[in-house]
């Protein structure tokens, strides 16, 4: 299990996760944010912080970097403004980016404080990212979110270049064939 080495002390430290660990039915191997792991030839992984409440560990993002290709995976952040990354430059650098859109808006949980749960709202971040030149996909979406369905809210995020995410959708970062000197998609 790739894990922090913050979630690694939460998993060691706390049960039932920790007899999991002291069992070895899985083995803990640490991610440095910002530092990048091998994962198969083709295959590489950089973790990344990012702000969330953080009760128990903390919260991480991830650029999945093929032979050609980078995927940032971003299913859970706070607020964009508080992340030590400028969002609109950092995605132009990728050719996909699946990002966090629990709500469409602030009004959408009804009775809920948004300061108690924040997540930056998907108005927020199709407006930061209006045009950018990558396939980004919101997912992570509440229950209550209009983006769940086809409506006027999916039409106003495709006007700004940007989609749902699917189930089952699939993105190639590159593949090395036998016969090619140069990596393909």
């Amino acid at each position: 299990m790739y894990t922090s080495p913050r979630m690694a002390g939460f998993l060691r430290g706390n049960a039932p996760w920790s007899q999991l660990v002291a069992m070895g039915n899985i083995n803990l191997r640490l991610l440095t944010p910002g530092g990048e792991t091998q994962l198969s030839s083709n295959l590489r992984l950089m973790p990344l912080s990012v702000p969330h409440r953080d009760e128990f560990s903390d919260t991480l993002a991830f650029v999945v970097r093929g032979p050609t290709r980078r995927l940032f995976y971003c299913p859970d952040i706070d607020s964009w403004d508080r992340w030590e990354h400028d969002p609109r430059r950092f995605v132009a650098e990728m050719d996909v980016a699946l990002l966090d859109a629990t709500f469409f808006s602030a009004d959408e949980p009804p009775n809920r404080d948004l300061g108690e749960i924040p997540h930056p709202l998907a108005t927020d971040t199709a407006e930061r990212l209006a045009g950018v030149d990558c396939d980004v996909r919101l997912i992570h979406l509440n229950h209550s979110n209009p983006l769940h369905r086809p409506g006027p809210e999916r039409d106003w995020l495709a006007a700004r270049g940007i989609a749902v995410g699917a189930f089952g959708e699939q993105w190639r970062l590159g593949v090395k064939h036998h016969n090619e000197s140069e990596a393909s998609d």
